[in-house]
């Protein structure tokens, strides 16, 4: 069981979102980022895209410090 974030480009014409939703659905305990951009965001649109990725990876080392804490 790994923490996991995934991040949905919102405007992406090449992977559609519902499939991109049906990957997260398939990882137990993901945590589900939107990005409302386009699927080379990370390049082409840093601005929208970091602030995203920043949350998503400070979401998943949150989980991991909650699960060291209990065990």
């Amino acid at each position: 069981d790994v923490p996991t974030s995934v991040i949905v480009a919102t405007r992406d014409r090449f992977i559609p979102t519902r499939r991109q939703r049906r990957l997260a659905a398939a990882i137990p305990g993901a945590m589900v980022y939107d990005v409302d951009s386009h699927h080379a965001a990370l390049v082409l649109a840093s601005e929208e895209f970091v602030p995203v990725l920043v949350e998503a990876c400070r979401s998943v080392t949150r989980r991991i410090e909650k699960r060291h804490r209990a065990a």
